[in-house]
């Protein structure tokens, strides 16, 4: 994950960027992604709706039910709820922001996550301070299985690539044609401002956030304990260091976090129904599709929603690095103009007129 890291960023800022450059605003607000790109920077409207529908299905069918089975395994773990209780629950309360308050939700969660992020990134470096003369051994533990130099817990090179891709590409998400949808709504000078901006995400996303749970496992020792996955795995870790308090405090954490996810999660999905067809029923139909697997998400096993997101993750994250490398060129002229300004003492200021051969494509710069 930590070696994904680097090389997603690179294609974070590519995405993200793009995404900017081929924004389109509408009712006074900008609204883009890699369908939009693929649409007004390769000129194919068939791959823009193929990866709309990508995007469609992956969501209600994989990254949806993901965050809410994490909830509710959370919840009943540490309050002893019925997993349907507790997605009845969740779906009603999605059913009321996704209909009526998806801003309001929004704003709130722009407050209320980076608060509880920071809390988690002090609580591991409160673990780390108690485990200091730990750390060495954890290092090496990591390092070792990796690369396979452990052979009795059967690290490979092969099987540490392939999980670290499949999670590093879960968690932030770059290349995978997600965030840029995101993106695309941010007011900014310059394309390239916010694809460092992306980029910068998965080293926060990785590097600290996912490693900061991994540390807190590998030094509790729990990682080795039977039948315990997922969330739980997590929450027992954080009981050898802060005790009882910990079922709470992850279980807070996790919802926040899920929770928040599952709304931008819809988002990207109506911004893709929008693109294909302005048909109200249309979003209807997706609403409750979304709500139907953020229930079903709650009863399915954690395993299993793995091994549905994977494939979808696959999936989207081929078609999506497609349509990066033939823009690959737009991608250097914009991150060329925006050092040049930087060199020339300037706050970087893009315009249209500066790529005379995408005049006709791009809507947001002229």
């Amino acid at each position: 994950m930590w070696v994904l890291a680097f090389l997603g960023s690179a294609t974070a800022f590519a995405e993200s960027s793009l995404a900017q450059l081929y924004k389109r605003k509408t009712f006074g607000a900008y609204i883009g992604g890699p369908a939009y790109y693929m649409k007004y920077g390769l000129h194919k409207h068939w791959f823009g709706v193929l990866f709309s529908l990508l995007i469609i299905f992956a969501f209600a069918l994989s990254h949806t039910p993901m965050h809410s089975n994490q909830i509710c395994e959370s919840f009943a773990d540490t309050f002893g709820f019925s997993k349907i209780a507790v997605g009845v629950a969740i779906t009603l309360f999605s059913a009321a922001i996704i209909i009526g308050g998806i801003q309001r939700i929004a704003r709130f969660s722009s407050i209320v996550v980076p608060f509880m992020a920071v809390s988690y990134l002090l609580l591991t470096l409160v673990v780390l301070c108690l485990n200091i003369t730990e750390i060495p051994g954890m290092i090496k533990l990591i390092v070792s299985n990796a690369f396979g130099f452990d052979s009795a817990l059967g690290g490979t090179i092969g099987t540490a690539i392939s999980q670290g891709v499949r999670r590093g590409v879960l968690s932030n998400e770059a290349g995978e044609g997600t965030a840029p949808n995101a993106a695309a709504t941010a007011e900014t000078s310059h394309p390239v401002k916010q694809g460092l901006i992306q980029a910068l995400g998965v080293y926060t996303d990785t590097i600290f956030i996912c490693s900061c749970t991994a540390f807190i496992i590998l030094l509790s020792g729990v990682y080795n304990t039977a039948d315990v996955t997922g969330i739980q795995l997590t929450t027992r870790a954080l009981e050898n260091f802060i005790g009882p308090f910990a079922p709470y405090f992850v279980s807070i954490l996790i919802f926040f976090f899920a929770y928040s996810s599952i709304v931008a999660f819809y988002y990207y999905g109506e911004t893709s129904v929008r693109f294909i067809t302005h048909r109200r029923n249309m979003i209807i139909y997706y609403r409750i599709a979304t709500l139907f697997f953020v229930f079903v998400g709650c009863v399915m096993t954690f395993d299993e929603v793995l091994s549905v997101i994977d494939i979808c993750i696959a999936v989207m994250v081929f078609f999506n690095i497609i349509a990066l490398l033939l823009l690959s060129p737009k991608v250097i002229a914009l991150y060329k103009d925006y050092m040049r300004q930087l060199k020339e003492g300037k706050d970087p200021h893009f315009s249209a007129s500066s790529m005379p051969e995408i005049m006709d494509d791009v809507d947001a710069w002229k």
